[in-house]
C-alpha cells in the first residue's frame, strides 16, 4: 500500500457480488484489522518470551505468578467466575474477611473480566491458570485493535501509521509496569467504548448505541480507573462537541444516550447495589491516601523500560514516562493542526461530526487533563499544599473510590498515539515515498530502542516479570485443611507479609473461608492483627466471635525474631485465651483457639 493511501477501500462494484454477498472486498476491508491482530499477537508472544514466560507454562502457571498482586488478581478473578457460576444473586459474596458484609467489594471485583473470560474457564474444566494467561495475553492484542479501531476511524490515516501508532497504545510503557494488574491491563474496554460513543455520535443508531452500553457496562465492572478514565475523556467530547457542533446533539442522539444509560444503569446495579453494601467502600478513600498514590512532575520523565531503567530512577506507580517517540510526534502535529483537513483523506459527507484538525485539538485537550489528573488532588510545594482541579473530582462518588491517580496517565498514552498517526501523516506529505519510508523505518527503530521492556527488576539472575515459579509460602498443611468441616474458617499468620497474596491465592484449593484478605480497602479491625503484640486478649476474642478455630502460622515467613515474639506473646494470655498448638506441616504450625464460638 502505497504511503497516503486510505486504509479504507471503495464500496465494492456489484460485480464483485454473487448471490447478494460481497466476496474477495469483505476481507480488504478488515485486512487493517487483520494486520493489527496478526503483529500485536506475534508481538506478544515474543514479548512474553524475552520477558521470562515458557509456553509450556500456559495451563499450569500464571504468567508473573512471583508478583505478589498476580497471585491476589487471579484469586480475584477466580471469584468473580465462581460467583457467576454459583451464586449469581450474591454477586458480593467472598471467603476472604470472614464475617464482613459484602467482602468483595474489598477487591477490585472484576467481573468485566469474568464475564468475557467464563466461557474459556468452562470449556477447560476450570483451568483458572489456562484462563488467566489467555487473557492476559489477549489484553495486548485487544487494546492493539480497540486502538487501531479509534484512530484509524477518527483519522484514516494509511495503514501503516494506524498500525504503528496503535502498537504504541498496546505496548506502552505504563502496561509492563503494570503487569501483575490484570484489571489495569484490561483497556480495550475503556478504548472500544470510546469507538462507539464516536461512532453513535456520529450516526445515531441503536447498534453503536447498544456498543457503547455494553462496552462501558464492561469497563466499569472491570476497573475503577479505567471508568473514571472513560468519563472524564467521555466529557471533553462531550463538552467539545457542545461548543464546536451544537447541531450534532439531536433529540435522537439524546435519546440514544439517555436509553445507554438506563439500560447500562440497570445492567450494572447489581455489582453497585453490593459494594455500597460495604460501609469502608462506601466511604471510599480518604485524601490523604489519593495525595500519596498521585505522581510528581518528575514522574512524566522517568521511564520503566529496559533502556530508561538502566539510569533512571524507580518511582513505582510515579513512573509515567510515555517516550520520547510519541511525544515528538505529538509536538509535530500540534504544530502543524491547521493543515490536518488537508492531509488526511476527507470522510464522505455527513458521516463525520469532527474534522481532523478538530480530532487533534481535542486529543490534545485529553493529553493535557490526563496529565493534570495524574498529579491528583494537590501538590506538596515545602509546606504548602497547592490545590488542582482533581480536589473537585476527588470528593465526588466513584473517583473517591479510585486511589491510584497516577493512572490517568492512560490519557495522555492514548491522546499522544492519535496525535502521531497524524503528525506521522504529515511528514508523509512533505516527502517522497522512498524517503518517508526511510523516515518511518528510523522511527519504528527508535520506538522499539526506548520502549524495550525491561525483563525484570534487577540484574542476571534475578527472576523475569513474566516467569511462572513456585509459591513462596509453605502449602503442606492444606491438605489437612481442606479435610476440615466444610465451611470452617481459619487464620494464617502472619496477616500482612510477602506472603499475604499467596495465601489468598491458596484459599481457592483447599475451599475454606479466611479471616485474611488483602484488597483495594481494608476492614476497620485490621490493626488487631498487624500489631506486633499480637495476640492480644481483644484479637482472640474477635476471633472467637467470628468462629475462627485454627490458626496456621507460617514460620517460613517470619524471622526468628518475630517467632520469639509471638511465643512470648502467647505465653502472656490467661490459659482461656491461649491458642493451644496441634501440630506442624512442614514449616507451618496449627494452633486450636480455645472455644471458638460464633457470635456474629
Amino acid at each position: 500500500m502505497k504511503i497516503g493511501e486510505s486504509p479504507h477501500p471503495p464500496a465494492p462494484s456489484p460485480s464483485s457480488r454473487r448471490g447478494g454477498v460481497t466476496h474477495a472486498p469483505d476481507m480488504k476491508a478488515h485486512r487493517g484489522s487483520l494486520s493489527v491482530i496478526a503483529v500485536a499477537l506475534l508481538l506478544t508472544l515474543l514479548v512474553a518470551t524475552w520477558m521470562g514466560f515458557d509456553v509450556r507454562d500456559l495451563s499450569t502457571g500464571l504468567i508473573g505468578n512471583h508478583a505478589g498482586d498476580t497471585q491476589l488478581n487471579s484469586w480475584i478473578v477466580y471469584q468473580a467466575i465462581d460467583n457467576l457460576l454459583h451464586r449469581p444473586a450474591d454477586l458480593g459474596y467472598s471467603p476472604i474477611f470472614y464475617g464482613d458484609t459484602n467482602s468483595f467489594a474489598y477487591t477490585i471485583a472484576p467481573y468485566g473480566i469474568a464475564v468475557v473470560v467464563l466461557p474459556i474457564y468452562v470449556a477447560s474444566g476450570g483451568n483458572l491458570e489456562l484462563t488467566y494467561n489467555l487473557y492476559f495475553l489477549a489484553t495486548f492484542v485487544l487494546t492493539a485493535w480497540a486502538a487501531y479501531l479509534l484512530i484509524a476511524y477518527l483519522l484514516r490515516p494509511p495503514l501503516i501509521i494506524s498500525l504503528l501508532a496503535s502498537l504504541l497504545v498496546a505496548f506502552a510503557q505504563f502496561r509492563f509496569l503494570h503487569f501483575m494488574h490484570i484489571e489495569t491491563l484490561s483497556t480495550q474496554f475503556y478504548l472500544l467504548a470510546l469507538y462507539c460513543l464516536h461512532r453513535l455520535i456520529d450516526r445515531p443508531r441503536i447498534g453503536w448505541a447498544i456498543g457503547l452500553g455494553v462496552l462501558a457496562y464492561l469497563t466499569f465492572a472491570t476497573s475503577g480507573n479505567h471508568s473514571v478514565n472513560l468519563i472524564v475523556t467521555a466529557a471533553i467530547l462531550a463538552l467539545f462537541v457542545f461548543v464546536r457542533h451544537r447541531d450534532a446533539i439531536t433529540p435522537r442522539l439524546l435519546l440514544l444516550l439517555a436509553a445507554t444509560a438506563i439500560g447500562f444503569g440497570i445492567a450494572l446495579w447489581p455489582i453497585v447495589s453490593f459494594r455500597l453494601g460495604n460501609p469502608v467502600f462506601a466511604r471510599g478513600y480518604d485524601l490523604s491516601e489519593i495525595i500519596t498514590y498521585s505522581s510528581l512532575p518528575l514522574g512524566w520523565i522517568i521511564g520503566n523500560s529496559l533502556i530508561y531503567r538502566l539510569f533512571m530512577p524507580f518511582l513505582e506507580e510515579k513512573t509515567l514516562f510515555i517516550g520520547l517517540t510519541p511525544i515528538a510526534l505529538s509536538v509535530v502535529a500540534w504544530r502543524n493542526r491547521r493543515q490536518a483537513d488537508e492531509v488526511l483523506p476527507p470522510p464522505p459527507p455527513g458521516e463525520r461530526t469532527l474534522t481532523p484538525r478538530e480530532v487533534v485539538i481535542l486529543y490534545a485537550i485529553v493529553i493535557i487533563v490526563g496529565y493534570i489528573c495524574t498529579l491528583g488532588p494537590g501538590y506538596p510545594v515545602g509546606s504548602i499544599f497547592v490545590p488542582l482541579p482533581y480536589l473537585a473530582l476527588a470528593k465526588l462518588p466513584l473517583f473517591s473510590s479510585v486511589r491510584v491517580a497516577s493512572r490517568y496517565i492512560v490519557l495522555p498514552i492514548l491522546g499522544t498515539a492519535i496525535l502521531s498517526a497524524y503528525g506521522l501523516s504529515y511528514l508523509a506529505k512533505l516527502e517522497t515515498p522512498r524517503r518517508f519510508r526511510l523516515f518511518l523505518a528510523i522511527v519504528v527503530g527508535f520506538a522499539v530502542f526506548e520502549l524495550f521492556p525491561s525483563r525484570s527488576d534487577a540484574g542476571p539472575g534475578s527472576v523475569p516479570y513474566f516467569a511462572s515459579v513456585p509459591p513462596i509460602i509453605d502449602t503442606s498443611a492444606y491438605g489437612w485443611v481442606k479435610a476440615l468441616p466444610a465451611g470452617m474458617p481459619i487464620l494464617e499468620y502472619p496477616y500482612e507479609s510477602d506472603g499475604t497474596h499467596f495465601i489468598v491465592q491458596q484459599q481457592r484449593f483447599h475451599g475454606h473461608p479466611i479471616l485474611n484478605g488483602k484488597g483495594s480497602y481494608s476492614p476497620s479491625w485490621l490493626p488487631l492483627f498487624v500489631s506486633p503484640d499480637f495476640p492480644t486478649a481483644e484479637a482472640i476474642a474477635f476471633v472467637r466471635g467470628r468462629g475462627v478455630s485454627y490458626v496456621l502460622v507460617h514460620n517460613e515467613l517470619l524471622s526468628d525474631a518475630d517467632r520469639a515474639k509471638l511465643a512470648t506473646n502467647i505465653a502472656k494470655l490467661a490459659v482461656g485465651d491461649r491458642p493451644v498448638w496441634l501440630r506442624s506441616f512442614g514449616q507451618i504450625d496449627v494452633y486450636r483457639v480455645p472455644s471458638a464460638n460464633p457470635t456474629f
